[in-house]
């Protein structure tokens, strides 16, 4: 069984509108395709002396001002004073810089990027730099001044590694809670890319959600794990924290307006570890955007009971979404409720004797687009019930003794969600009791119809698609009187004229519902994910597997 055939997301213990679940491998291979190609911005970086000798930052292009146009980045290493580039450098009180630029560092796999774990607060990034230049003014005092440059190599490139507290919301007082309104906005962008990498690498590249990186692959004690060290951990990181900055220059996706049906207006990340936990089952580690839609308050992050993504299903996909059963029939709901308003009628009876005729009138009157009582279907395949019903009735003469008129009307819909079905069934029954003079047929049920309309879901592109059949039982009679009779009471005729009346008027309303009513479905993610079927799982959500569309 697959995992994501557990879901319920209706258990009290969740409660969130949808999920979307991907795997630490999917979004490490995603990240690195995403990085093959990407031309982020080199940023330069630079710290100048202040009047006590302590290293402060500088804007770089303030700094060419005041070196006369020498770029730190374009002289060489081992130069002293007397070198001309050398002495401005030291006239503009130049201590280091460095220049970066995140993306792979030469083609080469620097490994897991991101290591989810299942600590939602420690989540490790480890940032690659495609280059990592740093240039740094040794001496002073009885020292003579050398320049002092260090790159990292490609093969053996410097490791910049975080703990990122992914938890969005205030509540938990974490980092997001501390960050600027402007900050907060842009991590918790809610448009049309929320879930691609592009935003993820821009909130996991945060400097106030992520702690002080240890650097890696520098020789210990060495010139340039000191600088890094001091400039890059503690001056550079330091300062963009404050200000809740990303590193690098790494920047925002377009807050592009949502175009799924379900309008997401609040989301939190959540890590949860695959079990059992084996030396590799780290691969299938999910990172799980929990989503509430239409202002709804976010339940608090908890772990699912099931995994999403078992290892069989690894090559196949990279997650899966999965849409709350409820929240699924309330779109269907406002789909459906027009088309069963429209088959409720209501018809009232009338009797009266006419004396001066020496007859009996017998009318009904009807009313339709009756509203039906909306049943809650809180567990269970049968996710949407609605009914109606209505009786009137009427007699002339003392106790009916010259005629009796009953009509009762009902009207259901069910709706159930199974495996890759959903089956809307109708019955509308309408029910003529008529007795005249003591002579009666009993009951006519005049109109006993069934539509039963079963629609086989699937995925075409970003939208729910539908393929119907539709199946249609009608049982309904009209009861007569035996001829003698009914040639002195005109019975039959009667009969034939409220039941043919009460058919036309109901035909017009009781009709199958087609698939070009339904209006389109579309899941969240369409900018990101490529959806690859569609079903139910045991309990009615609607579930959807995701690959990573190009996020080039």
């Amino acid at each position: 069984m697959s995992s994501w055939q557990l879901s319920n997301l209706t258990s009290p213990r969740y409660g969130y509108d949808f999920v979307i679940a991907t795997t630490q491998s999917s979004i490490n291979a995603t990240i690195k395709y995403f990085l093959s190609a990407l031309k982020e911005p080199m940023v330069r970086y630079a710290f100048v002396a202040d009047a006590r000798g302590q290293p402060v930052p500088i804007d770089f292009n303030e700094l060419l001002k005041r070196t006369g146009g020498v770029d730190p980045f374009t002289v060489p290493n081992g130069l002293d004073a007397s070198d001309a580039r050398v002495k401005k450098l030291i006239t503009a009180r130049y201590m280091t810089g460095f220049r970066a630029q995140i993306g792979l560092p030469g083609g080469n796999d620097p490994g897991d990027i991101v290591v989810l774990g299942g600590d939602t607060s420690q989540v490790t990034f480890n940032m690659p730099c495609s280059e990592f230049t740093i240039v740094s003014l040794q001496g002073g005092g009885f020292d003579p001044f050398t320049t002092f440059v260090a790159s990292q190599n490609p093969d053996k490139p410097w490791t910049f590694s975080s703990k990122v507290d992914l938890r969005l919301n205030t509540v938990d007082k974490g980092a997001y809670s501390t960050l600027p309104p402007d900050v907060q906005s842009a991590i918790m962008n809610l448009g049309a890319d929320t879930f691609s990498v592009q935003q993820l690498l821009f909130d996991l590249t945060n400097t106030r959600l992520a702690s002080a990186p240890t650097i890696g692959g520098v020789t210990a004690a060495s010139t340039e794990a000191l600088l890094l060290d001091q400039f890059f951990r503690n001056g550079y990181f330091q300062t963009l924290s404050k200000a809740g900055a990303p590193m690098l220059g790494a920047t925002v996706t377009s807050n592009v307006r949502q175009t799924s049906t379900l309008k997401m207006t609040s989301f939190n990340f959540h890590t949860q570890t695959y079990k059992p936990v084996s030396a590799t089952s780290y691969d299938l580690d999910t990172l799980n955007y929990l989503c509430a839609v239409d202002g709804k308050t976010l339940p608090p992050a908890v772990n699912f009971d099931w995994n999403w993504v078992t290892p069989s299903e690894l090559l196949d996909h990279d997650g899966v979404i999965s849409v709350n059963r409820n929240t699924f029939a309330a779109w269907f709901r406002t789909q459906l409720f027009p088309k069963a308003r429209a088959s409720c009628w209501a018809f009232d009876a009338k009797t009266t004797y006419d004396a001066g005729k020496a007859a009996v009138i017998l009318q009904l009157t009807s009313s339709r687009n009756q509203t039906p009582v909306d049943v809650p279907q809180p567990t269970g395949s049968q996710v949407i019930k609605y009914t109606y019903s209505h009786s009137s009735f009427d007699q002339a003469g003392l106790n009916g003794a010259l005629a009796k008129l009953g009509v009762d009307s009902s009207y259901y819909m069910t709706v159930t969600f199974a495996n890759t079905t959903i089956t809307v069934t109708q019955n509308l029954l309408v029910t003529l009791n008529l007795e005249a003079l003591s002579s009666s047929s009993g009951p006519s049920n005049v109109v006993d119809k069934t539509i039963v309309d079963t629609y086989s879901i699937g995925v075409a592109k970003d939208e729910l698609v539908f393929d119907r059949k539709t199946a249609t039982t009608d049982r309904s009679n009209r009861q007569h009187i035996d001829g003698f009779r009914d040639l002195f009471l005109n019975y039959n005729s009667i009969v034939d004229s409220f039941g043919g009346a009460i058919s036309s008027l109901t035909e017009t309303g009781f009709v199958d519902i087609p698939v070009s009513k339904l209006q389109k479905f579309v899941f969240p993610g369409g900018r990101t994910f490529a959806f690859k079927r569609a079903a139910f799982s045991n309990n009615q959500d609607l579930v959807s597997l995701i690959t990573y569309a190009d996020p080039r």
